[in-house]
């Protein structure tokens, strides 16, 4: 009987990638409200899963990347662990300022502590700063506001963070943050090699041309 129930509502066609619905008069569908709380309910579990995994995680890489669709300005954000990469956030932005940016992502770190605070029972104060404490590095396109975006962050988080770009390789925003390190410490490192770079970033140069 539960088989002839389900023929009646789903009829499969062979060989076409396609459902046809019938006799749905007979079927209560949910009303919109269900549907909504439904949805609302996978969302809190998906917070639940990406602030569990940022805390657990030694460090993460925060992405955001913004695409306008038929008008609509929508950015989305990720977390990035050793293991995974998890989607915290797509959301339409009014505009695609630095300020949109990171008006967004603060939220989603807020929501996020929330979420989390109030499954697990605990303080959300020492969640909102732990889960801060665990974003090291940043991952964008190359752009100006971008920059912009990180430099703010840089300001809200207290912590100078490691600004990758996607569209270069990640080894590429290692060197120049690392040059910029070893450029300090040229007045103190004598060294007669020739070079346009920083001292030390001469002499390995030089010492690779050597094999």
């Amino acid at each position: 009987m539960e088989d002839e129930c389900v023929e009646s509502f789903v009829e499969t066609k062979k060989n076409k990638n396609s459902l046809t619905i019938r006799n749905t008069s007979d079927i209560d569908l949910p009303v919109i409200s269900t549907v909504a709380q439904m949805s609302r309910e996978m969302g809190v579990i998906a917070d639940l899963q990406v602030a569990e995994a940022v805390l657990q995680a030694d460090g993460v890489t925060l992405s955001f990347d913004a695409t306008t669709i038929k008008g609509n300005h929508i950015n989305e954000i990720h977390f990035n662990t050793k293991e995974q990469s998890l989607t915290a956030s797509v959301l339409m932005l009014p505009g695609g300022r630095a300020e949109d940016y990171v008006q967004h992502i603060m939220d989603t770190l807020e929501d996020l502590s929330i979420t989390y605070s109030a499954f697990h029972k605990c303080e959300i104060q020492e969640v909102r700063n732990k889960m801060r404490g665990k974003i090291l590095s940043t991952l964008t396109d190359r752009a100006a506001v971008n920059s912009a975006t990180v430099n703010k962050l840089n300001d809200l988080l207290e912590r100078q963070l490691l600004q990758l770009n996607c569209h270069l390789h990640p080894l590429d925003g290692i060197a120049n943050e690392t040059r910029k390190v070893l450029l300090e410490s040229n007045s103190i490192i004598p060294s007669a090699v020739h070079g346009t770079d920083c001292r030390i970033a001469n002499l390995l140069y030089a010492i690779s041309k050597l094999r």
